[in-house]
């Protein structure tokens, strides 16, 4: 049974620490782009400004694997020794943020990401005959592409998501 253990802490950790800064600067960047291609003004109606409609399906997994990480490495590392699971996320925490040094730090990288993923959706929805949501896909594609335009050249880093949640909509 403490093996069992050993081998969620094992994974949980792995998860933490190679795929938790993806994810996050994913999320980042989804709404630091979000409300760059929003109108300006809508600040309360819609807060994230386009985030959930730019969001990838892959982005939402990886949030949740995370979040389920984090529980699985406190639970299975509180099993062995009382502090074993605060003491696993610290250090899972400290090492995911030297490796998310290595990961990219430029907006434009990950924008290109959410164009390639948006470009999927369109067709998607285009092959299933759904031609309401292709257009609304479009139209973000389309503003995704032209953001991409106005940005490639100026190497934006990726902000933290408290700059990005102080940003206004269509700043």
């Amino acid at each position: 049974m403490e093996t069992f253990f050993y081998v969620l802490i094992g994974i949980s950790s792995l998860l933490i620490i190679f795929l938790g800064p993806q994810v996050s600067k994913m999320q980042s960047v989804t709404l630091w782009v979000g409300k760059k291609i929003a109108p300006q003004g809508l600040d309360k109606e819609v807060p994230n400004g386009f985030q959930d409609a730019i969001t990838p399906e892959s982005q939402n997994t990886g949030n949740i694997i995370i979040m389920a990480s984090y529980l699985i490495l406190l639970v299975s590392g509180s099993f062995l020794v009382w502090y074993g699971g605060i003491l696993g996320l610290i250090v899972s925490l400290i090492i995911s943020g030297l490796v998310g040094k290595f990961y990219a730090n430029k907006i434009g990288t990950y924008l290109l990401k959410l164009i390639n993923s948006m470009s999927n959706k369109v067709a998607d929805y285009k092959k299933n005959n759904d031609f309401d949501r292709a257009n609304a896909a479009e139209e973000m594609l389309q503003k995704l592409q032209s953001l991409y335009v106005e940005i490639r050249d100026e190497n934006i880093d990726i902000p933290s998501l408290k700059e990005v949640r102080a940003m206004k909509i269509g700043e």
